[in-house]
């Protein structure tokens, strides 16, 4: 899980924060276990454990037919032949899977409530769920990396998230991807801010990086 200093997110956050945090971290919840919300998206997960089995590994979504995508810091989690692109804007990495079904996807909203999902290692798999508190937001998570737009949703999530969906709760539609968390609690602070890259984005670097 990529670690992202406040000094790295944009300054039009910070003042967001200050305005828009009070009002909805009472919304975050805790982890939950007890499966998917759509079947859809259950056959388009991808669990990606540590080679020597140890803790929770990453994520991974099938954005395309046989193409799935993740954190590009989860290359060691990929066999070295499967791994089809990476994009050197973003934390974002594309692979080859037998997996055909995508899931459906949708454009996340402001306020909205999501469920984010991730592996708790052991094949578990582990979920973290609350609001969107800002949309957009830009971060800077490498010293090459484009700033990206993204959105942050407040939720008890942490390792083996990454790469990881983040959905609509309410239907399992597919938001976008996990990839980092601001590093200081801001305002009440129990739970993490975390950073996800919109789908539009994810979808987009994939047609880029795969054009002749």
């Amino acid at each position: 899980m990529t670690q992202i200093s406040r000094a790295q997110v944009s300054k039009r956050i910070g003042v967001l924060c200050l305005i828009a945090l009070g009002f909805l971290a009472s919304c975050a919840q805790g982890y939950r276990s007890e499966g998917f919300i759509d079947p859809r998206l259950e056959a388009a997960f991808l669990f990606l454990p540590q080679p020597d089995g140890s803790g929770a590994g990453g994520a991974a979504v099938v954005i395309a037919p046989t193409i799935a995508a993740t954190n590009e810091h989860n290359a060691n989690l990929i066999a070295r032949g499967d791994i089809l692109a990476r994009s050197e804007y973003y934390d974002l990495l594309f692979f080859r899977t037998p997996r055909g079904e995508p899931a459906r996807t949708a454009a996340p909203r402001l306020g909205q409530n999501v469920v984010a999902y991730g592996d708790g290692g052991g094949g578990a798999l582990r979920q973290a769920s609350g609001p969107i508190e800002f949309l957009p937001v830009t971060a800077e998570n490498c010293p090459a990396c484009k700033w990206n737009p993204s959105f942050a949703y407040r939720a008890p999530a942490g390792p083996g998230f990454s790469g990881g969906p983040v959905v609509d709760a309410e239907n399992g539609a597919v938001l976008g991807l996990t990839f980092g968390y601001i590093d200081s609690p801001i305002e009440r602070g129990e739970t993490r801010l975390m950073l996800a890259y919109d789908m539009a984005l994810v979808r987009g670097e994939w047609t880029r990086l795969s054009s002749p």
